[in-house]
């Protein structure tokens, strides 16, 4: 948990929101156990005061990395685009 800035004169403790950065890998293919790795880093950036914490936006099922190699992220694909039914 990373705590930046300082509190002013004219603020208060309640007006402070504690956020947390949460950089975690995913269990290959495994979303139970990938679910159970997130709860478990909420709860501990909690016990330290956390009232918000932030995960990258592939924790939760993953990176598809596979895409790219199957040319599934090809830019203007003529395939993509008959599967898809843009023609």
């Amino acid at each position: 948990m990373i705590e930046l800035g300082t509190m002013s004169k004219h603020q208060s403790e309640k007006d402070l929101l504690t956020i947390a950065l949460a950089q975690i890998a995913q269990v290959w293919l495994n979303k139970i156990k990938t679910l159970d790795k997130i709860c478990s880093a909420i709860s501990e950036v909690a016990a330290q005061g956390s009232q918000l914490v932030a995960f990258s936006e592939a924790l939760l099922p993953g990176y598809p990395f596979w895409i790219e190699r199957t040319h599934g992220a090809e830019f203007d694909s003529a395939t993509q685009k008959v599967c898809l039914g843009i023609t």
